[in-house]
């Protein structure tokens, strides 16, 4: 007897994003963020022209929406862990892609709707300068930048908050962890910099900067870097789906991760006409990769892996890092980055004493700046 073939529907309504939007979303709130853009804007002395006073409104208020849409989905992930929705969301016929776009989008609509009406006024404020240095193309590459921009710091929230199993009480310390991040991260950035400033000095003869950073902006265009905008989309979308997928017990991330950490300077491909731009873009892009996967992978079961797919990225980024820094500027490059190795010692041996993965971070990340603050009063 012939058995049909039984094919199984797509499922067109999203019951996770509705769901999300239901609890997300309120009218009330999106109405006061218009509000006090408005209040904002009429708020101007008479003597600041209107497009730098929009302008500067909608740029404070899209940070402040960055700001917004961190704090809604780390609340969102808060409580639906607190009511185990992710043990009915592994049971649900939904794929990982649509249960990762409901989180992005639904999740944090107040933040959303605070960023569309900054960066409509950021765009009416630039467009009002009959003064200004850009082009009317330029500025709609740079324009077009944002959202995707926005995409993308909202994929690394979600991909942060969603790669661990983390209780109540460890989701009240996101902040201090994030701010501890940033503070490490540009202690890192300073030292690299004063150390590039010492190979590549100032020339006196011909009046010019030898140092790399100051030539970014002469190999890149903002159509250039419109079209990296929308690759850092795609490759943090890719990145979000295959951690969400984990959340659902699906598939490990760690080899996707790998691949992605692996090709993600294709967004430099601007840079491969000037060498000393392109190594340094890569030595401070694989740095900060290698970082981000110290803070954020689980490193308590560091050497124990079933294959190498299960490798952090920090142990193949900061490699890579290191060797464009070399190439770059020599050995003299390489000193700042003994304190990222440093900071890899105390989270791997953090994280062996200390049985919750998301106390170590913030031990680790705690004991680094202690010991930055001591050597720098000794010296």
């Amino acid at each position: 007897m012939n058995t049909p073939n039984i094919k199984t529907p797509k499922i067109w309504v999203n019951a996770e994003f509705q769901r999300l939007l239901w609890l997300n979303l309120s009218w009330g709130m999106i109405a006061g963020v218009a509000i006090i853009y408005a209040l904002f804007a009429f708020a101007k002395y008479e003597y600041r022209a209107w497009h730098d006073h929009l302008a500067s409104i909608g740029g404070i208020g899209l940070m402040l929406s960055a700001v917004a849409g961190f704090v809604l989905v780390e609340r969102s992930l808060k409580n639906d862990i607190a009511a185990n929705a992710f043990d009915q969301l592994r049971m649900s016929a939904l794929s990982p892609w649509q249960m990762t776009y409901s989180r992005i989008i639904a999740a944090p609509t107040v933040a959303w709707a605070g960023f569309v009406i900054g960066w409509l006024m950021v765009g009416y404020g630039v467009f009002l300068d009959n003064h200004r240095s850009t082009t009317a193309t330029d500025a709609v590459c740079l324009l077009l930048m944002m959202p995707f921009c926005a995409w993308a710091f909202a994929c690394v929230v979600v991909a942060n908050a969603l790669q661990f199993g983390r209780s109540n009480r460890q989701y009240s310390g996101t902040v201090i962890q994030l701010i501890l991040a940033f503070v490490v991260w540009s202690v890192f950035m300073s030292d690299s910099v004063d150390a590039l400033r010492a190979v590549f000095p100032y020339d006196l003869e011909s009046q010019q900067y030898t140092n790399p950073y100051y030539s970014i902006d002469d190999v890149s265009t903002p159509f250039t870097l419109l079209i990296s905008s929308v690759i850092t989309a795609l490759l943090a979308s890719i990145a979000v789906r295959a951690i969400m997928a984990w959340k659902l017990h699906l598939q490990s991330p760690r080899f996707t991760l790998l691949l992605l950490a692996m090709v993600s300077p294709i967004v430099y491909f601007w840079a491969a006409a000037d060498k000393n731009v392109l190594l340094f873009l890569l030595a401070q892009h694989y740095a900060l990769l290698g970082f981000l996967s110290l803070v954020t992978q689980d490193n308590r079961y560091f050497g124990k892996w079933a294959s190498w797919r299960e490798m952090p990225v920090w142990l193949v980024a900061l490699p890579l890092a290191m060797l464009a820094s070399a190439l770059l500027g020599g050995g003299a490059l390489l000193a700042p980055f003994m304190q990222i190795l440093l900071f890899a010692a105390i989270a791997l041996l953090c994280g062996n004493i200390l049985s919750l993965r998301y106390n170590a971070v913030t031990l680790a990340l705690s004991v680094f700046l202690l010991l930055r603050g001591l050597w720098a009063m000794l010296h």
